[in-house]
Parts: structure tokens; sequence; C-alpha cells
């Protein structure tokens, strides 16, 4: 089966063994009704070959049953010659293959199911599944459809992402080249503003040390004027008590 259908299913449906649910419904009913498995509103309990089934069970194991599915029924002749067929009436409130095994239990004959040897059969969609399929198809180009639209968008993103980066990357070179020019410049304007300050500090000391120069020039001419002034001073009075003398 496909992977949607679970890969495989049970198909024997119809091979059961008799329940006591199923006799006390087949009471209610009249003779020309037939008893069909899988109605809720009838349930028979009846257990089904296809769900007793045990893949590492045995298989050639025989199980006693009552109904026989049509899937796989193998009969010998003389169960045929005997009478026994598929009913096309109601035998016992079944009809065809059910009531196949039914009239052959009433006959005497052996009805055994085998629950653990399988046959595959081919898979055959029903209506139903057919248009279940064409349904996946649907959803299927249109989850493609979609798929491609989203990856376009993304791609497109991506791509101006892609373009926004390397913008981004230029631009950042450009800011840290700027950056590194501006350092630079700070380094030059701070040894200038050094070299200014030192050449500041060196007028300075130069300058104190003319101050100090010429003060000392100033007063050794003072005192050498002063000198003179004594020297002179002193000839004068010597000058004027000689001129006493001579009187």
């Amino acid at each position: 089966l496909p992977d949607w259908l679970g890969g495989e299913q049970p198909y024997d449906l119809n091979s059961w063994q008799e329940s006591e649910t199923a006799l006390a419904l087949a009471d209610t009913l009249d003779e020309d009704a037939v008893i069909v498995e899988g109605y809720a509103e009838y349930a028979t309990w009846r257990p089904h070959l296809a769900y007793l089934r045990d893949p590492y069970g045995d298989p050639d194991m025989e199980m006693e049953i009552d109904g026989v599915g049509g899937v796989s029924i193998l009969a010998k002749a003389k169960v045929f010659r005997s009478g026994v067929h598929f009913p096309a009436f109601s035998f016992e409130k079944h009809a065809e293959t059910e009531g196949f095994g039914k009239m052959a239990k009433r006959m005497q004959y052996s009805v055994v199911g085998l629950p653990h040897y399988t046959i595959w059969h081919l898979y055959e969609p029903s209506l139903d599944d057919i248009r279940h399929m064409e349904e996946m198809e649907k959803e299927r180009k249109a989850r493609e459809a979609e798929e491609l639209k989203n990856k376009e968008r993304m791609d497109k993103i991506q791509s101006q992402f892609d373009d926004t980066a390397s913008e981004w990357e230029k631009d950042k070179s450009e800011i840290v080249d700027a950056q590194k020019a501006a350092d630079a410049a700070k380094d030059v304007a701070g040894g200038v503003k050094d070299a200014a300050g030192n050449v500041k500090e060196a007028a300075k000391e130069v300058a104190g040390e003319a101050k100090a120069a010429a003060k000392g020039a100033a007063e050794g001419v003072k005192d050498t004027a002063k000198g003179l002034a004594d020297k002179a001073e002193k000839a004068a009075e010597a000058a004027v008590k000689d001129k006493g003398a001579a009187e």
C-alpha cells in the first residue's frame, strides 16, 4: 500500500469466528436479512482473521472459523460437488462467501483459517483513494509552489543583505582610515604644541638670563659711577684744603 495507507493493512476482514453477540443479533432479524460486517450500529464483536495475524507466528497453524471472506478461499472439489455454494440469498442470516462458510459447516465440513499465513495482494485504489491521491497531488504542487516562492523571497532578502554587508564593510574601512588619519593629525598637533612649549620655555629662560645680565651690568655701571663720584669728591675736598693752607 502507499505510505499514506501505512504500507500494509489487514485485508481479510470477513473471515471470522462466531460470537454470542452476533448470534443474538441474528435472532432479531427475519429470514431475508443479511448480517454484513463493519457497521457500528450492528456490531458483532467477532474475532476477525485479519486482526489475529502475528508476523512471527506459525504460518501452518489452523484456526476454526465460521465465516469465510472472499479474499483467499481454497476448497476441495467435493465440497462444491456436494452442493455447498455461495448463496445469493440469506442463509443463516448470511450470504455469498460468508454464507458459503455457514453452509459448509452445516454440511459437516471443516472450515479453518490460517491467521499467520500471509498472502500479498496488489494494491487496487478505490474511487475514494483516487480522489484522495488527486487531492494529495494538488497539495504537493501547491506546497512546492509555496516553497519556491519562499525560497525566491529569501534569496532576494539574502542578496540585499549581502549588498548591504559589502557596503558596510566599505564604509567601515573608510571610517577606520579616517580615524587613523585623525589620530595621526592629533599626534602631529600634539608634537607641534610640545615644540612650541619648548620654544616658549627656552625664550623665557633666555629673557631671564638677559635680564639678569642687564641688571648685573647696570649695577656695575652704578658702582663705577659711584666710585668715580667718590674720587671726584675727595679730589675736590683736597683741593679746597690745599687752597686754604696757601692763604
